[in-house]
């Protein structure tokens, strides 16, 4: 079966009662406040690490047997840019309900898992002396280590989830195969 990584429309981001663990990679999510700025009207948006669909996506999915996900709720806000500049036709009390989709399979193996590609990329910086003793030679080596995180956190649905996704509005969401 082939797998395909999405990256849907970004339509705003954590909103300011988001309850989260930053400490972590990705950060772990207790509350989701998912605050509007903008909607070009996709199902299915993302505001890292968290996505969320409209309650009609919602019904699909609760009905189609796929594994990898369960639902949440989410609180919706919009900005004030939202409010000012985008919100025709919708403010934030005529946006459609939304739910927290929440990830939780094995990327190519269940409908919906995430492929998080983070790993450390660590340049080990060497200092290293040779002192001969006679005819031994002693290497002395001192290593710094500077880490650094690298990769991504993806999206990847099977073949026949994405047949479901296709029927509905993701105009606005990037589709590629999946590669592991």
């Amino acid at each position: 079966m082939s797998f395909f990584v999405l990256e849907p429309e970004v339509a705003g981001g954590l909103g300011e009662t988001t309850i989260l663990d930053n400490t972590t990679h990705p950060p772990l999510v207790a509350t989701l406040e998912y605050a509007f700025d903008t909607w070009l009207g996709d199902d299915l948006l993302e505001a890292f690490p968290c996505y969320i669909v409209t309650e009609r996506l919602r019904n699909a999915l609760d009905n189609s047997g796929f594994t990898g996900f369960g639902f949440d709720d989410v609180t919706i806000t919009a900005s004030d840019f939202f409010q000012e500049t985008v919100a025709y036709p919708y403010t934030s009390s005529t946006l459609p309900k939304f739910y927290w989709l929440k990830v939780g399979g094995q990327a190519g193996e269940d409908d919906f898992g995430i492929h998080n590609t983070l790993r450390p990329r660590i340049p080990i910086r060497a200092k290293v002396s040779i002192t001969p003793k006679g005819k031994k030679v002693n290497i002395r080596r001192r290593a710094y280590i500077e880490a650094q995180w690298v990769g991504h956190y993806r999206l990847v649905v099977s073949e026949r989830a994405l047949g479901l996704l296709r029927s509905f509005q993701l105009e606005h969401c990037l589709i590629l195969h999946f590669h592991t």
